[in-house]
């Protein structure tokens, strides 16, 4: 497997950065790892060794992520090292799926883009995933009763979510509303609510990267659902006024126009434009516009789509996260080829 001497060169540098200024970000870290990584080319001549053999070293947790978001069907307790043709397909799909060289094997560029920050809801297999019977990925807009045009919302009392953020969440409301042009929105407690709003701690190291997620929960003894939208209460989000996006933020309003598709109806999207693709891209930490796309596949579910109103082209924020990038590559990377 060839990789360039310049990618080697970031690698060893993002090594340096680590050692340093990102190193409360990567605490299981040692110095013995940066002499072993820099020594002539050592990760790369593992990674090459263990590539060309059945079992791999920590490919347990590359299968446990591609189980968590719908690329591996396996269902159970545990995930072996060995690269058997289930999980080949699997990476094989991913790569496709995500506009990577498809190859089958677990490259740097694999893990670079599952380091990416990302939605929490899987790609595929959306019938996986969760052991409680009333609790749901969500599935298109049945979740709520046919010709419903008015949904609720409330906020997690105690998840101290701020105005700001309220504001945030509403205009988000708003644009996905104008976007419909037929469900509209009204806030009320959250106990009543269709939609929930909370931030909550996620816990499992494959939801390391989740940013958000969203599910649809089934009241017991009532046919009455509501979907639940958690942020993750961890993360150092940006709001819109913010001036300016550091390496380990997170956009807000990029987030919960993502999640709000999904309650609306929208599955991911691979186009990566689209506000409904999985990953936050460190080329586009910032993405709350709907592109045509968006605006076709969202009015196909509830009115009839014109192809030449409601268009508005996604921006891209001069920023760059390709610190919060690095150090989870980083760490991928490491606990793939040395643990």
């Amino acid at each position: 497997m060839m990789i360039s001497y310049l990618f080697e060169f970031l690698l060893v540098l993002l090594l340096i950065i680590a050692n340093t200024t990102l190193s409360a970000y990567i605490p299981q870290f040692s110095p013995s790892f940066g002499k072993q990584i820099m020594k002539e080319n050592a990760w790369k001549n593992k990674l090459d060794s263990q590539l060309s053999s059945t079992e791999i070293q920590n490919l347990s947790q590359i299968k446990k992520f591609l189980s968590d978001f719908g690329y591996l069907k396996q269902d159970v307790e545990w995930f072996d090292n060995v690269l058997d043709n289930e999980t080949i397909s699997a990476i094989k799909t991913y790569q496709q799926n995500f506009n990577l060289k498809v190859t089958g094997n677990i490259t740097i560029e694999v893990l670079k883009h599952m380091s990416f920050p990302r939605c929490g809801v899987p790609d595929l297999n959306l019938d996986n995933g969760f052991d409680t019977p009333n609790v749901a990925w969500p599935k298109g807009n049945k979740w709520f009763p046919k010709g419903k045009k008015n949904l609720s919302y409330g906020f997690l009392p105690g998840s101290e979510i701020s105005l700001e953020m309220m504001i945030v969440l509403k205009n988000a409301l708003t644009r996905w509303s104008k976007a419909t042009k037929v469900i509209s929105f009204t806030e009320t407690k959250y106990d009543d609510a269709d939609i929930k709003f909370g931030f909550y701690y996620f816990g499992n190291r494959t939801e390391d990267v989740i940013v958000g997620y969203t599910f649809i929960i089934s009241q017991q003894n009532s046919k009455r659902k509501s979907g639940e939208i958690c942020f993750d209460g961890s993360e150092s989000w940006v709001l819109p006024n913010d001036d300016h996006i550091w390496s380990w933020q997170i956009d807000f309003e990029t987030v919960a126009m993502h999640q709000i598709g999904h309650l609306l109806g929208l599955d991911h999207s691979f186009d990566e434009e689209s506000v409904m693709y999985p990953t936050i891209l460190p080329s586009q930490p910032i993405k709350v516009e709907l592109t045509l796309s968006d605006n076709q596949n969202i009015q196909q579910l509830y009115t009839q789509f014109n192809p030449t109103s409601g268009y508005v082209r996604c921006f891209s924020f001069f920023g760059s996260s390709y610190g919060l990038s690095s150090s989870l590559l980083l760490g991928f990377v490491f606990a793939f080829l040395f643990n």
